[in-house]
């Protein structure tokens, strides 16, 4: 008797196991679709009936971050068309993203202040800015600018905020003194 409830209980272990790795492929099948929803919903079926299913809590995860995609393009997309999207709409969409403080989010707003706006600066000014002396010529000026271009475009992906705003501001600053100084 004590065996038969054994075999049971193993049978209905590896039925939850087959079922589990059911629902699991169903969910692949909808993400392949680009049915996110249900492919959510059949992962965590899938975990429901197998929680030690890792392939499942792997791509629940992948899914997860995928809807969280959609939604903002979806939320850019809406305020686009209706005229709402701002910097400060931008700043809260990404927010969540990078994860920042409110104390980091005062030291971004103080830096901003104590960077030039590039629209401000005078010719002057820019070559300061640039380290150059005020009777460069211009090849000097052009290598100058195409050095320090190239230092700054890599730092405007980084997801450190910070760094971001004051590479955005030296390549703005460096499309001035393109204008200005080169003719």
């Amino acid at each position: 008797m004590l065996s038969l409830f054994k075999n049971n209980k193993k049978n209905e272990k590896q039925k939850k196991i087959e079922e589990s790795e059911m629902y699991f492929r169903a969910g692949v099948a909808y993400f392949e679709k680009k049915d996110l929803i249900n492919s959510k919903r059949s992962f965590e079926k899938a975990i429901l009936l197998n929680p030690e299913n890792s392939d499942a809590i792997h791509n629940l995860k992948v899914v997860m971050k995928k809807i969280l995609i959609e939604k903002k393009k979806n939320l850019r997309k809406s305020q686009m068309l209706n005229g709402s999207l701002n910097k400060e709409s931008i700043n809260n969409i990404t927010k969540n993203k990078f994860g920042i403080s409110s104390q980091e989010k005062k030291d971004i707003d103080d830096k901003q202040l104590s960077l030039p706006n590039p629209d401000e600066l005078s010719r002057n000014q820019i070559l300061k800015i640039l380290e150059l002396p005020s009777d460069a010529v211009e090849e000097m000026i052009k290598e100058k600018i195409n050095n320090e271009f190239k230092r700054w475009r890599t730092k405007v992906n980084t997801s450190d905020l910070k760094k971001r705003y004051e590479a955005e501001t030296m390549l703005s600053i460096l499309s001035k003194a393109r204008r200005v100084l080169i003719k």
